[in-house]
């Protein structure tokens, strides 16, 4: 009996361990097995964190009303407006059983990244960044090995093998070495080893061919010193510049398409087929010419699978193939056309209002981190997919929400050591 109520007094512990390690260890693991897999990681590691603070919760009460909390803030209340926007596209898209399927995974997604939001704002920097040094010291010895080893571990788990399969896994990897650099810098601990396995990933990243990852790192590497000296500032203009790309690139696209591939005409062919250049820009030009089709409420939430299918009728025909724009702004456009981007411009301002909210080292972190994964954005793989909206949920969510400080935890309590009171069944020892 006694053992079972020392155990019964730990079960908030030993549910937060669970949940961080699938969190911080097995997600960076699991990205380099299969990418896509890292949103059902996350999902299990947010169960855990949940069952940790409900039975941690003194009431009800308390643990609904860190929900209504986060639920009130305007960022929540701008991302469910694009949810919304994106069932409602199913009345006007080109084929609504697609957009409507699609839209219940946003849903989901939105849910899960609002459930994690919640949670880790239990947990303290220092201990979230134990578990990320191992996640990342287990998955950078094994890209590296990847790329360049003699021999290749994710052979019986994965269909694609070679450099390019590995793409996403450098990416999400480069992301989140940035993100321990960037709780690093926040608590002023562990710095040298941060910016260690930061260089290590950029290097990971630049022996790939993962040019999502080198861009990403680029713009990091420019970004942050300039959000260092002027982090408000820097926040505004990154802000305001995916303001303005979302708002101008595909007409940019439709317009000087012709011009850019002019001036392709003088690189080196080699370079044009290494960074599928060529290719790109006849993916964003066969897009945005589908804008002016439908400029108001564009062709429906995930139109663009219709289209790259043949199933959205002639004017379509000229983007069957291609899954999607690799393009934020043209997919923005395509999908909800003027109404997108009025919700992405909301969406844009919550987020630069709960920046400006942040303390001065995470403000000027998270701004440089945001300038590096909307650049990948702008060029690279589906705007919406669920791996890359989860990712997001944990970076941004961990360096924003995460609390300051980092006394160690003890994930076990001794039958003397009194407990956490409890009014959901799970009584403390006596002593």
């Amino acid at each position: 009996m006694q053992r079972k109520r020392v155990l019964a007094a730990n079960l908030p512990s030993i549910a937060s361990f669970v949940g961080l390690a699938l969190a911080f260890v097995f997600v960076p693991f699991i990205t380099f097995l299969s990418t896509r897999s890292a949103p059902a990681v996350l999902s299990f590691a947010t169960l855990f964190l949940l069952l940790g603070a409900y039975w941690r919760a003194e009431t009800w009460r308390d643990f609904a009303a860190r929900f209504t909390e986060v639920a009130r803030q305007p960022l929540a209340i701008a991302i469910a407006s694009f949810v919304f926007a994106a069932f409602a596209s199913v009345s006007w898209s080109v084929e609504p059983l697609m957009s409507l399927q699609y839209a219940f995974r946003l849903l989901g997604n939105c849910l899960l990244g609002f459930a994690f939001v919640v949670v880790i704002a239990d947990q303290n920097r220092r201990h979230i960044m134990k578990f990320l040094l191992v996640g990342l010291v287990i998955t950078l010895p094994l890209l590296a090995n990847e790329l360049h080893g003699p021999f290749q571990l994710r052979q019986p788990f994965s269909d694609t093998l070679g450099s390019e399969s590995l793409n996403r896994a450098v990416l999400v990897t480069s992301i989140l070495a940035a993100l321990f650099l960037a709780l690093a810098c926040a608590e002023k601990w562990l710095c040298w080893l941060a910016l260690s396995l930061s260089v290590v990933a950029a290097v990971v990243a630049v022996l790939s061919s993962s040019q999502s990852s080198v861009l990403f790192w680029g713009v990091v590497a420019i970004a942050w010193p300039l959000a260092v000296y002027a982090p408000r500032a820097t926040a505004r203009a990154v802000t305001a510049t995916a303001f303005a790309c979302l708002v101008l690139f595909p007409f940019f696209a439709m317009l000087y398409t012709p011009w850019m591939r002019q001036l392709l005409g003088g690189v080196p062919e080699d370079v044009v087929h290494a960074t599928s250049a060529e290719i790109r820009l006849s993916i964003w030009e066969n897009f945005a010419e589908l804008i002016p089709h439908e400029p108001l409420l564009g062709w429906g939430y995930y139109a663009e699978r219709a289209m790259s299918k043949g199933l959205a009728g002639p004017a379509a025909s000229a983007v069957i193939g291609s899954a999607h724009p690799h393009d934020v702004a043209i997919q923005l456009w395509v999908d909800f056309g003027l109404l997108g981007v009025l919700v992405a411009g909301l969406i844009g301002l919550a987020w630069l209002r709960r920046l400006l909210q942040a303390e001065t080292a995470v403000l000027a972190a998270a701004g440089a981190i945001t300038a590096g994964v909307f650049a990948v954005w702008m060029v690279s793989h589906g705007a919406w997919q669920e791996w890359w909206l989860a990712m997001m949920s944990l970076v941004f969510a961990t360096l924003l929400r995460s609390a300051p400080g980092g006394q160690a935890i003890s994930f076990w309590r001794k039958a003397e050591t009194p407990a956490h009171p409890s009014c959901h069944g799970v009584m403390p020892p006596r002593t």
